[in-house]
C-alpha cells in the first residue's frame, strides 16, 4: 500500500473573502490539486476528525501528481468557535502552508450575514441586532486575533497574507503571489468569476420561520418536494437588497469590537488605508 497523500496547502480563510473563487482559480493550475469538497472542515468537526487521518487522506488520492495538494476550509481561522483546529493542523500537517485571505471586516461580515440567511440559520429581519449578540460574526472578522492563533502553531514563512481587495481587482498578482508561495510555475488564467449573494435572491419573511420553528409543521414541510416547497413559500418571501442596512449604534459597537485588530493587520501587512473603519464611511454607503 503506498504512503497517505495529505496536504501541503490550506486556504485557512477567511469566510466570505473569496476563498472559493481562489481555490477554483489554483486548482486550473496542472500542478496544483484541491480536495472536492473544497471545505472538508476535517480539523473542526469532531464527527470527521474521529474517523482519523486516513479518512482524510482519501480526498486526495487524486493528487499524486500534483506538486501542491490543498483545500479550503474557513472555519480553520475561528478560532473562537474551532480552538483545536489550528493546533490539529499542526500535529498531523506540521509544515503545512496556509493561506489567509482577508477582506473589509465590514463587507465581510455582511456577506457573512447574506450567507447566513440564505442557509436558513438567520432571519433577514433581525440584521443588525443579530450580529452584536453572535460572536462567530465578529470573531471571524478580528484577523489579528486569528493571526495570532496561528502564530501559536506555526511560523510566519508557512502563513500568507493576502487581501481579498487585491484579488477583486488584480487575481492575476494573487494568483502569481500564490503560484511562487507553492512552489509552481507561473500560469494565466483569464478570467476572474467571484463568488457572493446574488442581489434579488429570495429569503424568507419572519412568518415563515415561526412557523418553521412548529415541530409538526416543519416534518410535514420537510415531505413536500422542494419545487412545491418553493412555490408555497413565494408569497411569504422578499429579495435580499444590495446590502443590509447598519443602526450607528450596533455599527459602533462592531467597529469598537474590530478596528483596532483590522488597524493592526493592516499595519503589520504594510497597508494601512486599504480599509476606511469609520462609522461614517459605512452609514454612508448604507444609504446610497
Amino acid at each position: 500500500m503506498g504512503s497517505k497523500i495529505l496536504p501541503n496547502f490550506i486556504v485557512v480563510g477567511a469566510m466570505k473573502s473569496a476563498t472559493t473563487s481562489l481555490c477554483s482559480m489554483l486548482a486550473q493550475h496542472p500542478d496544483i490539486f484541491v480536495c472536492n469538497p473544497k471545505e472538508p472542515e476535517f480539523f473542526n468537526r469532531f464527527e470527521e476528525y474521529n474517523k482519523g487521518i486516513g479518512q482524510y487522506a482519501k480526498l486526495f488520492e487524486s493528487g499524486n501528481k500534483a506538486t501542491a495538494v490543498g483545500e479550503g476550509s474557513t472555519s480553520y481561522t475561528k478560532s473562537g468557535a474551532f480552538p483545536l483546529a489550528a493546533e490539529r493542523i499542526k500535529q498531523h500537517l506540521p509544515h503545512v502552508k496556509l493561506i489567509y485571505i482577508m477582506r473589509d471586516p465590514i463587507a465581510r461580515i455582511e456577506s457573512h450575514w447574506m450567507h447566513s440567511v440564505r442557509s436558513g440559520s438567520q432571519r433577514w429581519s433581525d440584521f443588525p441586532n443579530a450580529i452584536v449578540k453572535d460572536e462567530n460574526f465578529i470573531d471571524t472578522s478580528q484577523y489579528w486575533k486569528q493571526y495570532q492563533h496561528l502564530r501559536n502553531y506555526f511560523s510566519p514563512e508557512q502563513i500568507l497574507l493576502m487581501l481579498y481587495e487585491d484579488f477583486k481587482s488584480n487575481p492575476t498578482d494573487v494568483l502569481e503571489r500564490c503560484f511562487s508561495y507553492l512552489n509552481v510555475g507561473p500560469l494565466t488564467l483569464d478570467e476572474y468569476r467571484s463568488e457572493h449573494v446574488s442581489v434579488g435572491s429570495m429569503v424568507d419573511r419572519p412568518i415563515i420561520g415561526r412557523l418553521q420553528e412548529v415541530t409538526l409543521i416543519r416534518s410535514i414541510f420537510r415531505m413536500i418536494p422542494r419545487s412545491l416547497r418553493d412555490s408555497i413559500k413565494r408569497p411569504f418571501q422578499t429579495k435580499i437588497g444590495r446590502r443590509p442596512k447598519w443602526n450607528r449604534s450596533a455599527l459602533e459597537y462592531v467597529l469598537a469590537r474590530i478596528a483596532d485588530d483590522a488597524k493592526t493587520m493592516l499595519f503589520h501587512i504594510g497597508r494601512s488605508n486599504a480599509w476606511h473603519l469609520t462609522a461614517d464611511n459605512y452609514m454612508k454607503v448604507t444609504r446610497s
